[in-house]
C-alpha cells in the first residue's frame, strides 16, 4: 500500500510536471513565432525574455538554479533565443525582399546599405553619383567632428565651389561629444557662406547620419547647436535652395577625406575653446573620471586584486 502511494506520487508529480512543460512549450513556440517583432526591444526586454525561457526550461528539467544556464538549456535542447531568432530573422527579411518591387516594403529593404559588410568601392561609388550630379556652381560644404582618445575634439569643415575653396579646423571643449562636434561643424560651414558667390544651391555633406536625422526632427530640437542650425537654415531658405546629404566615411572621397583631417587637427589645436560644456559633455567628462578612480584597486596589504569584477571571472558555483 506504502509503495502503491508512493508510486502514484511520482505519477502524480510527472503529470503535474508534464503539463506546465506542455504548457511552457506553447509560450515557448509563441515567443519563438513572433521572434521578427520583438526583435528590435531593448536589450533589457530581450534579457528578461531570455530569463523567461531558462526559467521554463529549469522547471522542464528541474535542474536547480545553480546550475549554469548554457547546461540547462544544452540538457532542455533549447537554443537561447538570441540564437534562435536569427534563422527566423532570415526568412522573414528575405521573404519581405522576394516581393515584387511595387511593395513598399520590399523596396523600402532594397534601398539598405550596411557600411560594415558593403564594399568601399561600392558605397564610394553611391556617394560619387551623388556628388557628381551637384551643380558646378553649387557650393558644397564637407563637415565632420572628431575626438581622439585624450578626450579633445574638434570640427572640420572643407567649403569649395568650381572656383574657391576654404579650409577651417577649430578646437572644441573637451569631452565634447562627436555629435556636437559635427553639429558645430555644420554651424561654422553655415556662418562661412557668405564669403562665397553661389547660384542658388548649397550642399552640406556630412558622414554623420545622426547630425541629419537630429535636424529631421526639428520640432524636437532644443540644444543651442541645432537651434542655431536651424534658423541659420530657415533664413538661408530664402534665397538658396539647401540639401543636407549624408555620405560614407572613409571611402576616399576627396571633401570628406579633408574635413576629416581638419577635425582631427582641430582636435590637437592649443587654442582654448570658447563654446561652454553642455550637461552631456559634463556627464561624458564625470564619467571619464569616475572609470579613472575606479580602475585603481584598493589598497590593502592582503588584495591581490588588479581589475574590478575579477571575482566573476572565477569559474566555480556557490557550492563550491
Amino acid at each position: 500500500m506504502a509503495r502503491s502511494a508512493f508510486t502514484d506520487d511520482i505519477f502524480e508529480e510527472a503529470v503535474a510536471r508534464a503539463t506546465v512543460s506542455s504548457s511552457l512549450c506553447n509560450d515557448h513556440r509563441d515567443i519563438i513565432w513572433i521572434s521578427d517583432i520583438y526583435c528590435c526591444a531593448s536589450d533589457a526586454n530581450l534579457q528578461r525574455l531570455e530569463r523567461v525561457q531558462l526559467n521554463a526550461t529549469r522547471i522542464i528539467t528541474g535542474l536547480r538554479n545553480s546550475c549554469p544556464k548554457d547546461i540547462v538549456l544544452y540538457e532542455a535542447n533549447l537554443q537561447p533565443l538570441s540564437l534562435r531568432k536569427i534563422p527566423n530573422l532570415v526568412k522573414y527579411y528575405n521573404k519581405l525582399y522576394s516581393l515584387d518591387s511595387g511593395n513598399r516594403t520590399s523596396a523600402y529593404l532594397k534601398d539598405w546599405v550596411n557600411k560594415q559588410k558593403d564594399h568601399p568601392t561600392y558605397l564610394r561609388q553611391l556617394a560619387l553619383e551623388i556628388i557628381n550630379d551637384i551643380p558646378v556652381d553649387a557650393v558644397k560644404v564637407y563637415t565632420d567632428g572628431s575626438r581622439n582618445d585624450s578626450d579633445r575634439t574638434g570640427s572640420g569643415i572643407y567649403i569649395t565651389t568650381h572656383n574657391q575653396e576654404l579650409k577651417i579646423q577649430r578646437r572644441n571643449p573637451d569631452f565634447c561629444s562627436v555629435f556636437r562636434s559635427e553639429l558645430i561643424a555644420i554651424d561654422e560651414g553655415l556662418d562661412s557662406l557668405s564669403s562665397f558667390a553661389c547660384s542658388n544651391e548649397i550642399w552640406i555633406l556630412t558622414d554623420s547620419r545622426s547630425s541629419i536625422e537630429h535636424l529631421a526632427n526639428w520640432h524636437r530640437v532644443r540644444d543651442n547647436e541645432g537651434m542655431n542650425i536651424l534658423n541659420k537654415l530657415k533664413s538661408l531658405s530664402v534665397s538658396y535652395r539647401i540639401h543636407l546629404q549624408w555620405i560614407p566615411s572613409h571611402v576616399n572621397i576627396q571633401g570628406n577625406e579633408i574635413a576629416d583631417a581638419l577635425a582631427k587637427a582641430g582636435a590637437y589645436d592649443a587654442s582654448v575653446p570658447s563654446a561652454p560644456l553642455t550637461y552631456l559633455d559634463m556627464f561624458s567628462r564625470a564619467k571619464s573620471r569616475n572609470k579613472t578612480i575606479w580602475l585603481i584597486p584598493p589598497e590593502y596589504h592582503w588584495y591581490q586584486g588588479s581589475r574590478p569584477g575579477g571575482c566573476l571571472s572565477i569559474d566555480c558555483s556557490r557550492r563550491d
